[in-house]
């Protein structure tokens, strides 16, 4: 009876152990902080995001340039990314615009970066 217990709480505890860590990470190449647009410019937001298990989904977004876009991805490990942002022609001139990225994995476990531009 105790080996037959002892067996089930190695058992229970191996499949708990064996889920999704939280090894989420996500790295942002571009743009780099404090990089300056101008109206009409394109700017590319690109970088991997990495999971143990994972990646299901990355959320680019940006109050001051009123855009959420939220981009399912197909469930791997390594994502890299390549997401762009048209700034309209007539595009209020304005320094300190927040990008956010977040990758999102398996398990509902997310991860944010952000960086700041301007436009001039």
């Amino acid at each position: 009876m105790i080996k037959s217990l002892i067996a089930i709480l190695t058992i229970s505890f191996l499949m708990t152990s064996c889920g999704d860590d939280g090894g989420l990470t996500l790295t942002v190449d571009s743009p780099n902080n404090d990089t300056v647009y101008n109206p009409g410019d394109i700017v590319d937001i690109t970088g991997t995001a990495t999971d143990d298990v994972a990646v299901v989904s990355l959320i680019f977004a940006s109050s001051e340039l009123n855009f959420s876009e939220t981009v399912p991805v197909p469930s791997q490990q390594s994502v890299p990314f390549n997401f762009t942002i048209n700034i309209v022609e007539n595009s209020q001139l304005q320094d300190d615009i927040k990008i956010e990225v977040t990758a999102i994995d398996d398990e509902g476990n997310s991860i944010t970066e952000e960086r700041s531009i301007s436009i001039q």
